[in-house]
């Protein structure tokens, strides 16, 4: 067994080849054991990696005077780390001492959460990455599911749309007590395997009685299974005659998200009078330049050939938009929520984003576990957006605790619509 609580040689991992883009770090989509065969040699002891996690921070981190301050903060937590009774004591260790450098894209993963799958398929274009995983593609087993730890407990954040999760009933705010009569933990790989159905047990409301559901686990793609998610989120909210679209883009690293996006304005949300554009929860990784699609300056081109037939070229979003944001916002998607709200392409809903707005790079460590380590620093429009976050126009808290899928920011944005249109 590996310090970190998997063995890979029970493991299968499939890395597609697509952009790699620096993304924004979340609790994500559990996870349970994968299939591929790996071959390693003698496995590292805690000391040796402890020693591999602080040499590359004092190497690579982006603050030349903050990563040598790091030698007396690593100094402070290695007997400790070294010491630790298991592995999820380790990790957490090593996750406390990181987060004394105050900066974002920095974190500690092993192949026990689920956030290591997630980076490793945002960056497999990146030939070190694919190394890793032998040019296979990486899958893990999902229910669908975003789930955040607040004061000692799990609490689901998001659901994925048309995942299995929504389909069993779970809905944000629950806090996920079992899995198959065992305490959660993220940090834990989840039981069963694709197709075998589990129970789930969770709690709705404050110190009310324990709710079973029976959930029915998937294989998939990181990367799929949050397009597939955003496809199935788009729906049209009827407000006496107005038609108020609603799209939610859980992961923007890669093209394919923007282009699913554009689909949908083209498609089932053409008709609509205005748009939600909901970037909460998830990975950022969006490049400004998906802002374009709201410029209204861009032509329309209407064709016309001898018989009357009409082609209208009309490749914008000319209609009112208003952005959701709330504290799980990072990275790239903050950067759009600065710029939409700077230029006024509409107003900016929800609560406070995250403030983390570095590069990463993913450095994998001698047991194939990873340090997400930031490596650039970065402004926008000249501006420090790490540490600050993005202010929204109309700001709305939303405690997730217990919220039994009651979504305040979204009941605001509809609200909105209705007393605006």
């Amino acid at each position: 067994m590996s310090p970190f609580g998997l063995r890979f040689s029970r493991c299968s991992m499939v890395v597609a080849r697509r952009k790699a883009l620096v993304c924004s770090l979340t609790a994500l989509t559990v996870i349970a054991v994968c299939k591929a065969q790996f071959v390693f040699g003698a496995e590292p002891t805690r000391t040796q990696l402890f020693s591999e996690i602080a040499n590359l921070v004092e190497t690579e981190f982006y603050d030349v005077n903050r990563a040598v301050a790091f030698r007396k903060v690593a100094e402070r937590y290695r007997a400790r780390a070294q010491a630790a009774s298991t592995d999820r004591a380790f990790s957490r260790l090593i996750n406390q001492m990181l987060a004394e450098l105050s900066a974002s894209h920095t974190r500690y993963l092993t192949p026990s959460v689920p956030a290591y799958y997630q980076l490793a398929d945002i960056f497999s274009a990146l030939p070190h990455v694919r190394d890793q995983f032998n040019d296979q593609e990486i899958e893990y087993v999902s229910v669908g599911i975003l789930t955040e730890e607040i004061d000692g407990r799990y609490f689901v954040t998001s659901v994925l749309a048309g995942g299995p999760a929504e389909e069993a009933g779970v809905l944000a705010g629950d806090e996920i007590v079992a899995v198959s009569n065992r305490p959660y933990d993220e940090m834990q790989i989840f039981p069963g395997l694709a197709g075998q159905e589990i129970p789930v047990q969770l709690r709705r409301y404050t110190d009310a009685p324990l709710l079973e559901l029976t959930v029915l686990p998937q294989m998939v793609r990181p990367n799929d299974e949050f397009l597939a998610a955003e496809r199935n989120s788009v729906r049209i909210f009827e407000r006496g005659n107005r038609r108020i679209g609603y799209i939610h883009i859980w992961s923007y690293a890669g093209s394919n998200s923007q282009k699913t996006f554009l689909q949908a304005l083209a498609g089932d949300l053409k008709s609509a009078d205005a748009l939600i554009w909901d970037l909460r929860d998830g990975w950022g990784g969006a490049d400004p330049s998906y802002l374009n699609v709201f410029n209204r300056s861009v032509p329309v081109i209407s064709m016309q050939d001898r018989d009357g037939k009409e082609m209208l070229f009309n490749t914008q979003w000319r209609k009112p938009v208003v952005m959701l944001i709330n504290e799980r916002v990072r990275s790239g998607k903050e950067v759009l929520a600065y710029a939409f709200k700077k230029y006024s392409i509409g107003k900016v809903i929800g609560s406070q984003t995250a403030g983390a707005v570095l590069g990463g790079k993913l450095f994998f460590l001698s047991d194939k576990s990873l340090l997400y380590l930031a490596v650039k620093n970065a402004q926008v429009d000249g501006e420090k957006l790490e540490g600050a976050g993005v202010t929204p126009d109309i700001n709305v808290p939303r405690d997730i605790r217990y919220a039994a899928g009651k979504d305040l920011q979204l009941q605001e944005a509809i609200d909105y619509f209705s007393r605006k249109l």
